[in-house]
């Protein structure tokens, strides 16, 4: 009697639907969807390489008209959708655009709320289907930054070495509300950003504690934050540096050009601002301190520019 009834366990068994083709146990593997992702061009960002972030997928059923919005955790050679999303069985396409942060999807459009700190980046919209599906290698969701990113490093001019201190760096121009428009673009272009609100002042560098300030010498030194700052923007330094009588003398409203055809910075660009201070009576000083700068690209050929 034990033996019949485990050779029936066993046929019972067999005739079971196996699970070793389906996923979660509902759907086959080959209907459900899979992606890959990556960050282009790999600059110093607050972010350039996916390591379990939670990144987010506009989804719609036609080209430019996204309905609802699908999340994922993404790492290197592998992005995971968050709950079972399958390709429908008759062959017609998904479209899919990529974007990060991840915020609520409303009418097509994701609201931000800029902070310096906060990075912006989407992707071209790509289509799939049960065949022609996001697996294939020319279908990766390469993530592109949208705003621009600004480093600072600071020296003085030979004669100043030494005496002097930087206590701030601070920028203002930004606008803080930014809007990505995921609908209504083009497939193959990256989706519109549109900014509003008070341009803000955002904090490039703070003293840790009073007179603790960073040692400046003809030596240039790399300021360990940069801010991710709206495009185009008109942007406005002020810079305060510690004097060896312990006052602090502040240098504000210095504007910043940048070495591009109309003098304004790019999107997905990184820029580097380096501050010169000059004492008073050599090349560039008009006072106990003062400032000149000049800005450096991240990237190779990504341009220049000034602080006038």
């Amino acid at each position: 009697m034990k033996q019949k009834l485990y050779i029936g366990l066993l046929i019972a068994a067999a005739l079971l639907p196996s699970c070793s083709d389906d996923a979660d146990g509902n759907f086959p593997s080959n209907r459900l969807i899979r992606l890959s992702t990556g960050i282009t061009p790999p600059t110093r960002a607050a972010l350039n390489r996916f390591d379990g972030e939670t990144v987010a997928f506009a989804k719609g059923t036609a080209s430019g008209s996204y309905t609802e919005s699908w999340q994922a955790v993404a790492r290197p050679g592998e992005t995971r959708l968050l709950g079972a999303h399958t390709y429908p069985d008759d062959q017609t396409y998904l479209y899919l655009r990529g974007y990060y942060p991840v915020k609520p999807l409303v009418d097509g459009k994701v609201a931000y709320r800029l902070d310096g700190d906060t990075d912006l980046m989407a992707t071209t919209e790509q289509k799939g289907n049960l065949t022609d599906n996001f697996s294939l290698s020319d279908k990766t969701f390469y993530f592109n930054h949208l705003l621009t990113q600004v480093s600072f490093e600071v020296r003085t001019s030979r004669e100043e070495t030494n005496t002097l201190r930087l206590v701030s760096v601070t920028v203002a121009g930004s606008r803080p509300d930014a809007m990505l428009l995921l609908s209504g673009g083009t497939a193959t272009g990256l989706p519109e950003v549109t900014f509003s609100g008070e341009p803000q002042q955002l904090t490039g560098y703070v003293e840790p504690e009073r007179g603790g300030g960073v040692p400046l010498s003809r030596e240039t030194a790399l300021l360990p934050h940069s801010l991710l700052v709206e495009p185009g923007a008109e942007l406005l330094l002020d810079v305060k540096a510690g004097l060896p009588d312990g006052t602090t003398r502040l240098y504000s409203g210095l504007p910043v050009r940048f070495d591009e055809s109309d003098g304004k910075s790019r999107a997905g660009t990184a820029y580097r601002l380096t501050l010169t201070l000059y004492p008073s009576g050599t090349s560039g000083g008009d006072g106990t301190v003062a400032i000149g700068a000049a800005v450096a690209p991240w990237l190779e050929d990504r341009g220049n520019g000034t602080v006038e």
